[in-house]
């Protein structure tokens, strides 16, 4: 367990209001037009031409730290439902980032946010199904939360797959994608959770893996975890509490709050990236969720122009097909219950 004691200065950016600020690459312009050669070559690392859209940023990274690292690399994985993203999501990013580089032979390559299924975010927000903002919108507003970072990026994988995925499965296709990008680099996935989900994951999946999780917990929190973990979660498990002192807008975020402030008409860019701000007040998303415009056809619609073609999106059941086979089944009910046959080849009669 590791304490924080205060608030990295680097996880705020100043022109965003104290925000969460994604990290920009040191870019230098060269003031001599006509550099002079030098006799020192910078060492070229081998990559694959072509390389999953979702790790661009983690190859500029792997480039730029060179065969010569010698810390084991790792990449973090968050999963949830994002409903919407926040900056809170993003500093636990920023935290365990800061804290894997500062107290343990990690090199962070970069973090992926993985957005859940649409069927998971209706049985979590079910009494208040208004308040479930569409799949399609989540995803744009996750990705300009961290469209500007140098380390930062979403992956659709999951939010546009056609059934329900646990995060083992999420971890299995992050794990693929990574091998078959960097065959030749040792890369670590780790897994970022809360307090309450924690106990729920597998030791054992993890590790057969090559994974661990690392777990955020504000003060009074870790003491009643680390009674529920046992001592499997000794060399898989980073349990880390956060005593940094926040702001009061920083303080009593979450998704609920910022919804809740959202429908009531109150102002929320502090509470969210000045983008996602801008993409909820042009698609009339407070005013869907408060009720007062109804969600439309084209905010439940996928639009994946460019995207991979193996990333099928989730598509709906259109509701004709539906009831022909609401009706299907009803005739094989009866038909069960009079003790007829349907056969299921067709024939003709011969005559």
């Amino acid at each position: 367990v590791h304490k924080r004691k205060r608030a990295d200065s680097g996880i705020f950016d100043k022109e965003e209001d104290s925000s969460l600020a994604p990290e920009r690459p040191n870019t230098a312009i060269p003031t001599d037009p006509n550099p002079k050669p030098t006799d020192e070559i910078a060492p070229v690392v081998p990559f694959k031409l072509v390389i999953h859209k979702v790790l661009v940023k983690i190859a500029m990274r792997l480039r730029d730290l060179g065969p010569d690292c010698k810390r084991e690399k790792v990449i973090l994985v968050g999963s949830g439902c994002y409903n919407p993203l926040h900056r809170l999501h993003l500093r636990m990013f920023y935290l365990a980032r800061s804290f894997l580089e500062g107290h343990s032979h990690f090199e962070v390559l970069g973090g992926i946010v993985s957005l859940c299924h649409q069927t998971v975010v209706r049985q979590k927000f079910r009494q208040k199904p208004k308040e479930i903002i569409p799949p399609k919108h989540r995803l744009s507003m996750a990705r300009l939360a961290v469209g500007d970072s140098a380390w930062l990026t979403v992956d659709p994988w999951e939010i546009t797959r056609r059934r329900v995925l646990d995060y083992l499965s999420v971890l299995d296709h992050i794990r693929e994608i990574v091998d078959s990008a960097f065959p030749d680099e040792r890369i670590r996935l780790i897994f970022l959770t809360d307090g309450n989900q924690l106990p729920k994951l597998s030791s054992t999946a993890l590790t057969q893996r090559n994974c661990n999780c690392l777990c955020i917990c504000r003060p009074m929190s870790v003491d009643i975890l680390l009674k529920q973990l046992t001592q499997q979660w000794k060399q898989v498990a980073y349990v880390l509490e956060d005593t940094a002192i926040l702001s009061n807008d920083l303080e009593g975020i979450t998704s609920s709050a910022v919804r809740r402030d959202a429908i009531e008409g109150k102002d929320v860019s502090k509470q969210l990236c000045k983008k996602v701000f801008k993409y909820m007040k042009r698609h009339q998303i407070p005013l869907k969720m408060a009720g007062c415009v109804r969600w439309n056809k084209v905010d439940k619609e996928f639009d994946f122009e460019g995207e991979d073609e193996t990333d099928r999106p989730y598509v709906q059941m259109p509701e004709s097909l539906m009831v022909n086979r609401e009706k299907e089944r009803e005739e094989e009910r009866l038909l069960l219950q009079s003790g007829a046959v349907r056969h299921k080849q067709e024939f003709s009669l011969l005559w």
